[in-house]
């Protein structure tokens, strides 16, 4: 994270959409389960997909000063 650049304007938008879509692939991989299958599946997906676009927002802030 670069720490030149006020908390406003660090990006977060990759992490959002990574959760979002990691929830609806980990749901659907955890459908056969049943419900409760559908919903860890959707809560591990949510994670490593925020996970992996909080990592991409930090590079961008890094590489991309303003």
């Amino acid at each position: 994270m670069n720490p030149l650049k006020p908390p406003c304007m660090r990006k977060d938008s990759h992490a959002k959409e990574g959760a979002k879509k990691g929830a609806e692939i980990g749901a659907t991989i955890g459908s056969p389960l049943g419900p409760v299958g559908s919903g860890i599946g959707a809560g591990f997906g949510a994670a490593s997909g925020h996970i992996a676009g909080a990592v991409r927002d930090g590079v961008e802030d890094v590489l991309k000063p303003f």
